[in-house]
């Protein structure tokens, strides 16, 4: 007997309707409708027919892993558009801006603590394109202009412009627009469960970690890599992967 997921999936890969009354409307084909949702609360999200459905993406997406309906947040903002909304970035900056920033650095690890400066994006893919200008800058400035390339992780995600998809490996975002992006290197994901080596820790003498070094003596001088992992995909990662990476990375 095929269960419901299975029926769920199938309908959902080979593109058949939906039965609304089976399923709810929560596909992103743009040639279907999505809910309309009204409130939250919570974990909870509640469309216009009264439907509660878990908010299972949001922490991802839009930070709202402390939930929806939070009174402090909505005070908070409330507060702040009182005071001001928005100002010039390039000429101006704020106490509260500036209160964040001490604070972030006060939490940062090791000798960053109280002693490393913060650069404050919008979005994941800002904070990943800004790292990369100021990687390449820091080259330039040095008088090393040969250093510009990245190496990327495939399947690995770091944001959705056309430069941040381009440093990117999940192929099937990257499909549509390949023409378009300033391609980069890629090597396999470090990734045991499915590994790209077909190889079994210890005895695969840690080949995810050498593709790196690899790819450097491959693509030569001119290569340099961001150290920034793959967000909250690299951080799962980190917690499973082999207990000898770190030293090959050291």
């Amino acid at each position: 007997m095929v269960s419901r997921a299975a029926q769920f999936l199938v309908r959902f890969f080979e593109g058949d309707p939906y039965d609304k009354t089976e399923y709810p409307r929560c596909t992103p084909r743009l040639d279907r409708p999505f809910p309309v949702i009204k409130h939250a609360e919570g974990i909870y999200l509640y469309d216009e027919d009264g439907r509660r459905y878990i908010d299972g993406s949001g922490g991802s997406s839009v930070v709202t892993t402390i939930g929806h309906g939070v009174s402090e947040v909505a005070q908070a903002m409330y507060d702040q558009a009182q005071a001001f909304s928005f100002y010039p970035a390039h000429a101006f900056s704020n106490e509260k801006f500036l209160e964040l920033c001490d604070l972030v650095v006060s939490l940062a690890p090791g000798e960053l603590k109280d002693n490393s400066r913060v650069w404050v994006t919008c979005t994941g893919t800002d904070a990943t394109d800004d790292a990369v200008r100021l990687a390449r800058q820091y080259w330039v400035e040095s008088g090393k202009p040969s250093k510009y390339q990245i190496i990327g992780r495939w399947q690995g995600f770091h944001g959705n412009t056309i430069s941040a998809a381009g440093f990117s490996g999940i192929t099937g975002r990257r499909s549509t627009f390949q023409p378009m992006y300033v391609d980069m290197p890629h090597i396999p994901p470090a990734f045991c469960y499915r590994c790209p080596y077909e190889q079994t820790y210890p005895a695969c003498n840690l080949l995810c970690a050498r593709a790196l070094e690899t790819m450097i003596r491959q693509q030569g001088r001119k290569m340099w890599r961001p150290s920034s992992p793959n967000r909250l995909w690299g951080l799962r990662w980190l917690r499973t992967c082999p207990g000898g990476l770190f030293s090959v990375y050291s």
